[in-house]
């Protein structure tokens, strides 16, 4: 009988170990499949901020493109730059002394107004409109013939408000960048 007993007692022993192996086991399914679930959340929200990075890149990208579309548009064709390089500091005087100028050179001088004025301008502060005075004080300036003669068009990238607010209010809106 004391052979039984410890053949029992031996059974019981490893029944038990196996009932401690299985708990054991089960726990570190139970580890496992949250660490899964925990790992396919953290790929869920790794793949929404990569496609939200994708999108932000692209419509970054897009911008960048209008931009430069729009700086393009700006930008001078040569017969343009001829006539610039060609502006003598007579017809600045000129220009100056017209108490209520022709609607397109107002407009004309508004636009230069802002270019040459875009590092001060954001996007929250762009003007309504320029007053024909401050037209005429710029065309007071010396340097005025210079700065538009040598004007930097690569200078808009710094203020694509500025670039967007010309192309938007001085260009005609059917005008196809070059």
């Amino acid at each position: 009988m004391s052979t039984e007993v410890t053949y029992t007692q031996y059974e019981e022993k490893k029944r038990q170990e196996l009932v401690k192996a299985i708990s054991v086991a089960r726990a570190a399914k139970t580890k496992a499949e949250a660490t899964a679930s925990d790992i396919s959340t953290r790929k869920e929200h790794s793949t929404a901020a990569l496609r939200k990075s994708e999108e932000l890149i692209e419509a970054l990208e897009e911008a960048m493109e209008d931009i430069q579309c729009q700086l393009a548009a700006l930008g001078a064709p040569s017969d343009s730059d001829k006539w610039i390089k060609a502006l003598t500091k007579q017809q600045i005087e000129e220009a100056k002394s017209l108490r209520s100028p022709p609607k397109t050179l107002e407009s004309v001088m508004a636009a230069v107004y802002i270019l040459l004025n875009a590092h001060a301008y954001t996007e929250d502060n762009l003007p309504g409109e320029v007053p024909w005075k401050d037209c005429k004080s710029m065309l007071n300036r010396s340097d005025f013939l210079a700065k538009v003669q040598n004007y930097d068009i690569n200078s808009l990238i710094d203020s694509p408000a500025v670039a967007h607010y010309i192309s938007t209010h001085f260009l005609p809106p059917d005008l196809e960048p070059p």
